[in-house]
């Protein structure tokens, strides 16, 4: 998982291994100030690579390990004058929205714990949520954030036409050749899925997410409004002054989603053993804000949120998941 380190402590990541009789477990916790999700991907594939050359007799100098700029002015590298200079030009505030959505978990401040709740959606129903999401215009990330927004509607008090969004996390690397950056970093970015109302049905859902995602895929600077704010803040100001300026003008928004993607499982093989599971969370965030993350390992899907909450919080993200799977059984049938 990642968390919130403060960025002047040590260590910033620490790693755990746990001895089974017949499995062992291995549990990173890194600072996510250093990777996203992208990123510490990459991290525990060297790890592995590593190991690998240790159980063979080496010394492990021979795996390459990327260390070059972690600055986010890569995301222009590729792009053509007019593109680059659209993408430097967006000085706005993603942010701020219209109509957040606000968690519904309890405001008890005290007898707080550090708290991982999971779901996992099984690998026998990944087929047939992709099925369903090609018979339906839609991608399994758009079948998940629809049966967020519908679960988000059950759970809290929305009036019927009132326009909800989420705001979803998307890897910069995209901009970039190749998809990796020069050294490792956090190049994630937040953009917002609006739409005006739920509807009625799952479909009438999926309908206008599909419409809103696809608008943004089309859109060739999204996700790069924040980081021109970012570089004039930390230009005109000495660092601490830009931290105090950005904290108050930047709205951390109470709920998120964010799908770190597919692991690959061919990478996590350690001296001829095959990884029997794997998955990564996002941030622990404390109350009232809140983040879903989303994995797949061999089309298993791993739903995690991870908060400073309390016994009845961890009941409430259980029963979350229990609706959120109610949503999405339309997609089994």
């Amino acid at each position: 998982m990642t968390t919130s380190f403060g960025s002047n402590k040590a260590p910033q990541i620490r790693i755990r291994i746990s001895r089974g009789k017949e499995n062992d477990t291995i549990a990173f916790l890194v600072n996510h100030q250093c990777v996203d999700g992208g990123d510490f991907q990459q991290l525990l594939f060297k790890f592995v690579e590593i190991y690998n050359v240790l159980e063979e007799g080496g010394d492990g100098r021979s795996v390459e390990v990327k260390n070059g700029t972690r600055g986010n002015d890569q995301v222009y590298s590729t792009m053509t004058p007019e593109h680059r200079k659209k993408a430097m030009g967006l000085y706005k505030n993603q942010s701020i929205t219209d109509h957040p959505l606000k968690f519904p978990l309890t405001e008890e401040k005290r007898n707080v714990e550090p708290m991982i709740v999971k779901h996992v959606i099984s690998a026998d129903h990944f087929d047939k949520i992709r099925a369903y999401g090609k018979s339906h215009n839609g991608t399994i990330n758009d079948i998940l954030l629809t049966a967020y927004f519908r679960t988000m509607f059950r759970m809290i008090t929305v009036e019927e036409h009132q326009s909800l969004t989420i705001p979803c996390f998307t890897n910069l690397r995209k901009y970039i050749e190749g998809g990796q950056t020069e050294g490792f970093t956090n190049l994630t970015c937040m953009i917002t899925c609006t739409i005006d109302e739920v509807g009625k049905t799952f479909d009438d859902t999926l309908k206008k997410v599909n419409a809103e995602m696809t608008k943004i895929k089309n859109d060739n600077v999204a996700g790069l409004a924040g980081i021109p704010l970012l570089k004039l803040a930390y230009r005109i100001a000495p660092a601490f002054i830009s931290e105090i300026m950005i904290r108050i003008g930047y709205t951390n928004p109470f709920i998120g989603m964010s799908n770190v993607g597919i692991i690959d499982d061919s990478r996590l093989v350690w001296g001829g053993q095959e990884t029997l599971d794997a998955w990564i969370s996002g941030a622990i965030k404390y109350k009232p804000y809140m983040q879903l993350a989303l994995t797949t390992f061999r089309k298993k899907i791993t739903m995690s949120i991870c908060i400073y909450g309390t016994d009845e919080d961890r009941k409430i993200l259980e029963r979350f998941f229990e609706m959120f799977e109610e949503e999405l059984a339309v997609t089994y049938k």
